[in-house]
């Protein structure tokens, strides 16, 4: 074979051997993935999750939960949740041309149209409005600018280190920042509110403004029609910040809270932590009136306990493994007073401590009186040793 000849002959075969590598790659099953490969792949990507109990606040899963990241229209829970908090929902609020043609997301409000606040509120939280959340701000506050003041006031009244707030709407900025731990831990106030989560929960909604006009919204969140429980919360986007979620779902008694900031399959990505969070946990009365402590006080037997029930987030795992331990305060007390804890309890799950509460006399559960004490309870709600005190 003469040199030129080889020399073809060796191309195509280098030809067909690359050829073969790409259609190899091309149809290449992929491997499947559980959901940790998932999370880990999210993590290069700058992405932010977590899941909570909205009551205990406990973590039940979490991934890269303290990176800073933007959170596009989900900033829009604490906008109605501070409005909320602070204003007469039935107030009119007349549209001035600054709170028109915000760009984004927006339920085209108009100059001089006349909402309630209360309204505007679901403006915002259904239909993402930035006008609707711009016309929130300054019917709060006097100002947009006034009103971001409060914003981060009440974010470093939290405690949250990560989190600053440049506007009530969500749109880019780069001084407008969280993380999806303090995202959760705002959203779990404003959960708290029933105003709030009344207006989370609706899935749409018909009213006449104040001005005669007849206006209807359906809201944004596709869980709430999809998702077994969901009752909330607040959607999100911007080129900058990427697909955002704030999620709530309620089942047997127990919320759980979830966020994802910058996760493209939101919708999916959010089911799935949520449901894990379902299968994995459950909701158990840890302090009560099931869970008193006993204990001697000049010779009466008593008992302490927490004056409310307390509810935690547990595996059952966890539950069959707590442990409580009992500080008792009360040794050089000459009397007991009922408003005045007589010790603190520490829940343990093995060595872990899970939280620790203060415990108080407890005379009766559900009308019924406890141990010897009954005729000790005077009208100054003392119990005293020796004799009776006015």
């Amino acid at each position: 074979m003469k040199l030129h000849e080889r020399m073809i002959y060796g191309l195509m075969i280098v030809i067909l051997i690359v050829s073969c590598l790409c259609i190899a790659e091309h149809y290449a099953i992929p491997m499947e993935k559980d959901l940790s490969m998932e999370t880990a792949s999210y993590k290069n990507v700058n992405c932010g999750m977590i899941v909570t109990e909205l009551f205990s606040g406990r973590v039940l899963s979490e991934n890269n939960a303290d990176e800073i990241m933007e959170m596009a229209s989900t900033t829009k829970i604490l906008t109605a949740y501070l409005a909320i908090r602070t204003q007469d929902l039935q107030k009119n609020v007349k549209i001035t041309k600054e709170m028109c043609g915000i760009e984004g997301s927006s339920i085209y409000l108009k100059e001089g149209e006349v909402w309630t606040l209360e309204q505007l509120l679901y403006g915002v939280i259904l239909r993402s409005g930035n006008d609707a959340a711009t016309a929130v701000a300054i019917a709060t506050a006097g100002s947009v600018k006034n009103f971001v003041a409060q914003m981060n006031e009440f974010a470093s009244e939290l405690g949250l280190k990560h989190t600053n707030f440049s506007n009530p709407h969500g749109l880019h900025d780069k001084n407008h920042y969280t993380t999806a731990r303090e995202l959760a831990i705002i959203t779990m106030h404003a959960m708290k509110n029933p105003v709030f989560a009344k207006i989370a929960e609706t899935k749409s909604i018909s009213f006449v403004r104040p001005d005669g006009v007849s206006v209807s919204f359906g809201n944004k969140n596709k869980l709430l029609n999809t998702f077994e429980g969901a009752c909330g919360v607040k959607t999100g986007y911007t080129k900058d910040a990427g697909r955002c979620l704030v999620s709530a779902a309620k089942r047997n008694g127990m919320t759980l809270i979830g966020v994802v900031l910058n996760v493209s399959n939101m919708w999916e990505q959010s089911k799935s932590m949520l449901e894990l969070g379902f299968q994995n946990y459950a909701l158990y009365a840890l302090l009560g009136p099931e869970k008193l402590f006993p204990f001697t006080f000049q010779g009466y037997s008593l008992y302490a306990g927490s004056v409310r029930p307390v509810f935690y987030p547990l595996t059952k795992d966890e539950f069959s493994n707590l442990k409580y331990e009992v500080n008792w305060t009360f040794a050089n007390e000459k009397h007991l007073n009922l408003k005045k804890p007589v010790g603190e309890v520490a829940v343990f799950v093995q060595n872990r401590l899970l939280f620790s509460k203060k415990i108080y006399t407890i005379l009766h559960v559900d009308g019924i009186s406890l141990g010897n004490n009954k005729e000790r309870l005077y009208e100054n709600q003392q119990i005293f040793g020796g004799e009776r005190r006015n």
